[in-house]
């Protein structure tokens, strides 16, 4: 899968596990995180996000919202699922097949909203793998330049 046509792939991907109630979130084990953590997770204990004081600070709308924070930690998840499709063929035939589709997660390259900026900037593909990215690019998508 070529790099541009990943975060649509991970886009549906994430849209389809958030459809199908396998996301836990959880008030606890934040325990010796930073009190700037807003949420963490893990990728042993897949689709599971521990919530930390800070996210219940967090606003609903804007840079390091609620929402934008829960995308970064569904981010450094990987998805596979069956994609299926089909092709026309000469003669009015149709070909079809299906392809297991896998998304790795996202790291944690940088943090905030200037040093996302300065990786996309610097190494684009890098970015393209940033969780911090992807929420910046879900919180305000209108002011990409």
């Amino acid at each position: 899968m070529t790099d541009h046509v990943m975060p649509l792939w991970a886009i549906a991907a994430m849209t389809f596990k958030l459809q199908s109630n396998e996301i836990n979130l959880t008030c606890d084990a934040c325990d010796g995180w930073s009190p700037d953590t807003a949420a963490h997770s893990t990728t042993s204990t897949p689709f599971l996000i521990y919530l930390c004081q800070k996210y219940f600070t967090l606003g609903t709308t804007g840079a390091d919202s609620q929402g934008g924070t829960i995308l970064h930690e569904l981010t450094h998840f990987t998805y596979s699922f069956q994609e299926n499709g089909c092709e026309p063929l000469p003669n009015d035939g149709v070909a079809c097949q299906t392809q297991t589709i896998t998304i790795n997660g996202t790291g944690d390259y940088a943090y905030g909203t200037a040093a996302a900026a300065a990786l996309a900037a610097s190494n684009i593909h890098e970015a393209r793998y940033n969780a911090d990215n992807w929420e910046f690019f879900y919180e305000n998508p209108t002011n990409l330049q």
